[in-house]
């Protein structure tokens, strides 16, 4: 799913909350939301990240980071409630701002209907997550889905993906993790699994190229054949 309208828009609205909060000048905007990778002036999510290719303490974190840089004391709990009050404020409004990525939607039906087990690792919710599959109508692909509030651990350990191939009863050597950032490369190489790299999300082809030879521009690329 293509979500950086919504990324750019829940990034704005926890600056704001951070200014209020703080009683910061409101000058100290754009500087918040570059820490957390999104600029307020193009309106663009930065390659840098670290928002969409983080786990989400890294992005707590750096918001941190930024506001000690500035003099302000904050901690882990305060930035953590900011952001869930500020996801609060979109749960009737993201299913409008979260768009599909076709070619994505098109070939994850095509491998279902083959008998591949699918599962999706996100570092959105859960409940977010099936949100997404029943706006798309994809329930009837029995998507197995892994979040931060029912896994709570960073792709780039590899668990998670180990943990979705265990429960699916599959080999993880026989899988293949398919994403769009470095964070979902170290995923598979920390737990044995195939990789693939799809430039559809906010890092251009060149960028990921630079992490891995195995990648795509569009999962339309992609072609397979069953085995015997």
């Amino acid at each position: 799913m293509d979500s950086h309208s919504y990324w750019g828009a829940i990034i704005a609205v926890r600056a704001e909350l951070i200014v209020n909060l703080f009683g910061l000048s409101t000058d100290k905007i754009s500087g918040i939301c570059d820490s957390m990778g999104y600029c307020n002036k193009t309106m663009k999510l930065l390659e840098k990240g670290p928002v969409a290719l983080e786990s989400r303490s890294v992005v707590v974190d750096k918001v941190l980071n930024y506001l000690e840089s500035i003099g302000t004391a904050a901690n882990v709990k305060d930035i953590s409630e900011i952001f869930d009050l500020a996801s609060s404020k979109f749960n009737d409004k993201e299913s409008l701002m979260i768009y599909p990525i076709l070619t994505a939607l098109s070939k994850m039906k095509e491998l279902s209907q083959i008998g591949i087990k699918i599962s999706i690792i996100t570092s959105d919710t859960v409940s977010n997550t099936h949100k997404f599959i029943r706006q798309e109508g994809l329930e009837e692909l029995e998507i197995m889905v892994i979040g931060r509030d029912n896994y709570p651990h960073a792709k780039k350990t590899g668990l998670p993906a180990s943990f979705a191939a265990n429960e699916l009863g599959v080999d993880i050597s026989q899988c293949l993790v398919i994403g769009d950032a470095p964070m979902d490369y170290l995923m598979a190489i920390n737990s044995g699994a195939l990789h693939l790299l799809v430039s559809s999300g906010q890092l251009s082809y060149d960028t990921l190229r630079m992490t891995t030879s195995y990648v795509v521009k569009d999962l339309c690329e992609i072609n397979y054949t069953q085995s015997p």
